[in-house]
């Protein structure tokens, strides 16, 4: 019973000392230790072994840390800045193209710094290094800094640079109207309003707003403002990003049958409309299909033809059926006054007969047309019979 209680005291005893002291634990490595044990990330703890000519595996104190000036990582990919705590005695700091720096919280002590140099790598909150007073030259080109604020009392600041920032917002649903808030501030607080709007979008402050007619991946604005800094003047400038998603969107199919809609359909762009069922069939008319038009227009084949992306009305249309069955051809009607063909005056005789009754007989008396081939034969026989007569009364003088 007396052991249990000890390893219970024991260990209320250990956490809380764990809790008092953050050095002991897994927050930091105590020193002296291996400097790859003291700074995690590998590019890092091999500038710190390259700036005091050793090599990683080298054991070091505090004291020897402390004694770093000058300091930089020399272009080695660094994305964990754990450990810089221990150079307390740095005054020149320079950490340019990283590459993967986030967290500046190392650096929140450091306040014998005069020169800190964080450009080109992933930094969104400058908030660590408000404390860090004794600047007087700070660089933060191509980061993702929002907020200059605090920044605001350094004092001795004689040279900043701010240029370049991408700022990538969480992606939100594509929709006709977007609508964010701009979030840059200057170093009082104050907004920094766009210098530029892409897809002709508006300020309407503190928002960015954009009218849509189409799907598009981004929408971005820029901003260049020149703000001041202890004594110091530079730009802060950068462009906002802001990813859109797509989403499918249903549009509706009206089908009207003589100016009412009998059917509505929800269907996404691309996609297939479904043919409804043919309306009732009107006395005297044939149903010829759905159209894009109330007259004329386009026939709409459902199996090849698919939604647009925006609302449609497909309309019956008809044809007048025939008495055959068929559609769209009408009966032929009778003149209603026929033209009368003159028969000529040789076609018909009235004979009188001589008990006083009177009867018509048709006669057709129709001559030989022109031209008839009769009258040839005739004219050639006579001239046979002429040549003949002649020949034997020559004979016979």
């Amino acid at each position: 019973m007396k052991s249990l209680s000890k390893m219970i005291i024991s260990s209320i005893f250990l956490v809380a000392l764990m809790l008092a002291n953050p050095l002991i634990g897994n927050a930091t490595t105590t020193l002296p230790a291996k400097i790859s044990e003291v700074f995690p990330d590998d590019g890092l703890a091999d500038a710190i072994a390259s700036n005091l000519n050793v090599t990683v595996d080298t054991v070091v104190t505090e004291d020897t840390l402390a004694s770093i000036d000058l300091f930089q990582i020399q272009m080695r990919p660094v994305s964990n800045i754990e450990g810089l705590q221990y150079l307390t005695g740095a005054t020149s700091i320079d950490l340019y193209s990283g590459g993967g720096i986030v967290d500046l919280s190392p650096l929140s002590e450091l306040t014998n710094l005069t020169r800190l140099d964080i450009s080109r790598n992933k930094i969104t909150d400058l908030s660590p290094i408000a404390n860090l007073t004794n600047l007087t030259s700070l660089e933060v080109v191509e980061n993702y800094i929002t907020d200059l604020s605090p920044l605001a009392s350094m004092s001795k600041m004689v040279y900043f640079s701010m240029v370049n920032q991408k700022i990538t917002n969480p992606e939100i649903n594509y929709a006709t109207f977007i609508s964010i808030p701009n979030k840059i501030k200057d170093v009082d607080g104050t907004i920094v309003a766009p210098s530029t709007i892409s897809n002709n979008g508006v300020y309407n402050s503190p928002n960015v707003e954009w009218s849509l007619t189409a799907y598009n991946s981004t929408l971005s604005y820029n901003y260049s403002k020149i703000v001041t800094i202890g004594n110091s003047q530079g730009y802060y400038s950068g462009v906002v990003t802001q990813p859109l998603k797509e989403i499918e969107v249903a549009y509706t199919a009206d089908f009207d049958v003589d100016g009412a809609i009998v059917e509505t359909e929800s269907v996404q762009a691309g996609e297939l409309v479904s043919a409804p069922a043919n309306p009732t069939t009107k006395a005297g008319y044939t149903f010829a299909g759905w159209y894009d038009a109330k007259t004329g227009g386009n026939k709409w084949d459902f199996a090849v033809d698919k939604m647009p992306a925006n609302d449609i009305t497909l309309y019956a249309q008809f044809t007048i059926k025939n008495d055959n069955g068929g559609s769209a051809t009408v009966d032929p009607t009778t003149p209603d006054n026929p033209e009368k063909h003159d028969k000529g005056k040789n076609s018909k005789t009235n004979i009188v007969v001589s008990n006083g009754a009177s009867t018509k007989a048709s006669i057709k008396t129709a001559l030989p047309k022109t031209g008839d081939s009769r009258l040839w034969e005739t004219f050639v026989i006579g001239m046979i019979f002429s040549a003949s007569g002649l020949f034997l009364w020559k004979k016979r003088s």
